[in-house]
C-alpha cells in the first residue's frame, strides 16, 4: 500500500500582510517506492473538500499505486472558508432555517413562499478566501518543496509525466499553476474550471425546498454564502484566466470536462478561452455521454466519479510531455512574470511573489 507523509510549509502573507502563515503538504508514495518511471500528480480540491480528510488521503493512496505517482496535495491559502468546516458551518445554518420553517408551520404561522439568508465568513486581510494567486503559489511551492526533497536525496523520478487535476476551483487553480510555471506540467486534466471566479464578485448559493406536509405549499429556501475578497483584492484582472494566457505560449496537455447544462460556469466561454490556447482539448459532456459511472448528468461538475474521470481522461488523451526531453528540475520550476494592466508581478525561485505599479499607473 502507498505510503503517506505530511509536511508543514511557510506560505507568503497577502500583500501588505506581515502575519505569518504556514500550510500543509500531504504526498503519497507508491508502494514500489519512487523509480525513474514514477510520475507526478498535483491534486487540487474545489470547494467542499480538504486535502488532510480521508477520501483525499484514499483517493492519493489510490492514484500512486495504481497509476506509479508520486502525489502531492496542499491545504492552500484559504482553504478553511471553503472545505469541510465551511460546509459544516452552511449544512448547520441550513438546518436551522428548516427547524424554523417548521416550527412556523406547526404553530400555525404563515410560511412565505421565499426566504432567504446570508452566512459571511470571519475573513481577515491576513486570512481570507483568495481564489487565485496566493492560493496558486502554495500548490507551486508544494510540488517545487517536494521536488527538491527528491533532488537532494538523489532520486529519479520521471520528469515528463507531472500533471496537475483539479475539480471545479481546483481545475481553475491547476490551469492558473499552469500560467505561472510554464515549464512544469506535461498535462492538466480540468473537470469544470471557470474562466474567473465568480465568488468574487456574487456570494454562493446554497438552496433547497421545505414542503409544508399539511397545506402542500412549498418555501424556497436560499443561503447566501459572501466571501470578502474584493475588500482587499485591489487588482481582479489577473485572476481571469483569458488576461493570464494572453501572449503566453502553453507547453501542457490541457484535457478539460465540462457538462452541456452548467449553469455556473458556461460552456460557451470556457470553450472560447480553450480555442485560443495551444494543446488544449475541450469535451462538452452531453447527455447521450452520460454512462452513470464517470458521467452521472451534464450540470456543474457532471457528478464526475474523481477516481474514473482520471483513468478516463488517461485512457482518452496521452499526459505525457508533448516534447520529451532530459530536464533539470531547477528547469522546471522556472516561474514566469507577468502583468496586468495595474501591476508588474515577479515570481522569485523561492515562489515569492513582489509587484510594482506599472509605468503607466505610475505617471498618473
Amino acid at each position: 500500500m502507498a505510503t503517506e507523509y505530511v509536511l508543514t510549509l511557510e506560505g507568503q502573507p497577502y500583500f501588505n500582510s506581515h502575519t505569518k502563515r504556514n500550510f500543509n503538504v500531504f504526498y503519497t508514495i507508491p508502494e514500489q517506492n519512487i523509480t525513474e518511471d514514477t510520475g507526478i500528480l498535483l491534486l487540487i480540491a474545489g470547494f467542499g473538500g480538504d486535502a488532510g480528510s480521508k477520501v483525499y488521503s484514499k483517493m492519493r493512496r489510490e492514484f500512486a499505486d495504481s497509476k506509479n505517482l508520486l502525489v502531492i496535495q496542499c491545504d492552500y491559502f484559504g482553504y478553511q472558508f471553503m472545505g469541510n468546516e465551511a460546509e459544516k458551518k452552511t449544512h448547520a445554518q441550513m438546518s436551522r432555517m428548516s427547524d424554523h420553517i417548521k416550527h412556523m408551520a406547526e404553530n400555525g404561522q404563515p410560511v412565505d413562499s421565499f426566504m432567504q439568508e446570508t452566512i459571511v465568513f470571519e475573513e481577515t486581510p491576513d486570512s481570507f478566501c483568495e481564489l487565485g494567486l496566493f492560493q496558486a503559489l502554495d500548490n507551486l511551492k508544494a510540488i517545487k518543496e517536494i521536488l527538491n526533497m527528491l533532488s537532494v536525496q538523489n532520486i529519479s523520478f520521471d520528469h515528463n509525466r507531472i500533471i496537475a487535476y483539479g475539480f471545479s476551483h481546483g481545475g481553475y487553480l491547476a490551469l492558473f499553476c499552469n500560467a505561472l510555471m510554464p515549464n512544469l506540467f506535461s498535462a492538466i486534466i480540468d473537470n469544470s474550471g471557470w474562466v474567473y471566479p465568480v465568488y468574487l464578485y456574487k456570494p454562493r448559493i446554497r438552496s433547497f425546498n421545505w414542503n409544508n406536509p399539511n397545506t402542500d405549499n412549498t418555501c424556497s429556501v436560499f443561503l447566501h454564502l459572501k466571501y470578502q475578497g474584493t475588500e482587499w483584492i485591489d487588482d481582479l484582472d489577473i485572476y481571469n484566466l483569458n488576461r493570464l494566457y494572453a501572449k503566453f505560449k502553453n507547453h501542457a496537455r490541457i484535457i478539460s470536462f465540462h457538462g452541456e447544462s452548467d449553469s455556473l460556469v458556461s460552456p460557451a466561454e470556457k470553450e472560447h478561452f480553450l480555442r485560443r490556447v495551444a494543446n488544449a482539448k475541450f469535451y462538452v459532456i452531453e447527455k447521450k455521454h452520460l454512462d452513470h459511472e464517470i458521467f452521472k448528468n451534464t450540470k456543474h461538475g457532471m457528478g464526475s466519479n474523481f477516481l474514473k474521470l482520471f483513468y478516463y481522461a488517461a485512457d482518452t488523451e496521452p499526459l505525457d510531455r508533448i516534447k520529451k526531453e532530459a530536464v533539470q528540475s531547477s528547469f522546471l520550476c522556472t516561474p514566469r512574470n507577468f502583468h496586468s494592466r495595474k501591476y508588474e508581478y515577479k515570481i522569485s525561485e523561492d515562489i515569492e511573489i513582489t509587484r510594482q505599479k506599472t509605468e503607466s499607473m505610475t505617471n498618473r
